[in-house]
């Protein structure tokens, strides 16, 4: 069983990650309009491939049931990056909107810590001390 220290970690881990994944989603959305791309493209088998006698089939589905399960493949990689992002919308169950800014600003945005320290008025070590309390009464 997870600690809820633990499971704080993780959500950081997650909440700062929060940028790679949507550029991950994006570049597998590009590969699945290629492989879209590929099985509603219309091309007629080449004459020189059916003259031969040891050719393969040209008229064989295998090269679509191979994109199929590619395609398949990569929208289950999509929906874990997708599942992940949506686990960072426990961001939004904390109540006070200063808390909230304060755990966006800090892990999200990733905004200088200087910065932070003078729009909240906290020092660097109690900027840490009270978003680990914030996403502590989240678990």
């Amino acid at each position: 069983m997870l600690d809820t220290s633990e499971m704080v970690n993780q959500f950081i881990r997650d909440l700062r990650s929060c940028d790679y994944y949507c550029r991950v989603i994006m570049e597998y959305n590009l590969k699945l309009e290629d492989i879209n791309y590929r099985l509603q493209g219309v091309s007629s088998p080449s004459v020189k491939d059916i003259i031969c006698e040891n050719a393969k089939n040209p008229y064989s589905n295998a090269e679509k049931l191979a994109l199929m399960e590619e395609e398949l493949k990569l929208v289950r990689e999509r929906q874990t990056y997708i599942a992940r992002i949506k686990q960072c919308e426990k961001i939004e169950a904390i109540e006070s909107a200063e808390d909230r800014n304060l755990v966006i600003d800090l892990y999200v945005i990733k905004m200088r810590y200087a910065d932070i320290e003078k729009k909240y008025n906290y020092s660097r070590s109690a900027i840490f001390k009270r978003s680990q309390k914030i996403l502590k009464g989240l678990f």
